[in-house]
């Protein structure tokens, strides 16, 4: 594990980092920012952001398919119920990003998992 430093507009924040799973998954109900390399220039973050802590999926633009973004927004308002409260978006980089929010409160392994899972299946990431 190591950390790394990721700028935010308002505030630095030290993510840990992890190439595992499960200890991803342990620091995130612990509630520690961390970030999970899932494979190359896609990764996984949990972050508290301006609206409340989150898991975010986030494809560097070089990793992306072509109709990644078009095709992910589709999917998003075709099946709606499906992936309520994925939010997708492009940063400032044309990096890819679908958020989930988290409770803390009321989170666990399983939870957790299917956020994953609907994040990936979004974006075309099937495992």
């Amino acid at each position: 594990m190591r950390k790394t430093i990721r700028w935010c507009r308002y505030m630095i924040e030290q993510l840990k980092t992890h190439s595992d799973h499960e200890n991803f998954l342990a620091s995130v109900l612990a509630g520690e920012a961390s970030r999970l390399s899932w494979a190359p220039g896609i990764d996984f973050t949990f972050s508290e952001e301006r609206v409340g802590w989150g898991v975010a999926l986030n494809i560097k633009r070089q990793v992306q398919r072509r109709d990644l973004f078009s095709s992910a927004l589709a999917k998003r308002f075709t099946d709606a119920v499906s992936y309520e409260g994925c939010y997708l978006c492009l940063d400032s980089w044309e990096n890819f990003i679908v958020w989930h929010a988290v409770r803390q409160d009321n989170c666990d392994v399983g939870s957790l998992q299917h956020i994953m899972n609907r994040l990936l299946e979004l974006a075309g990431l099937h495992r």
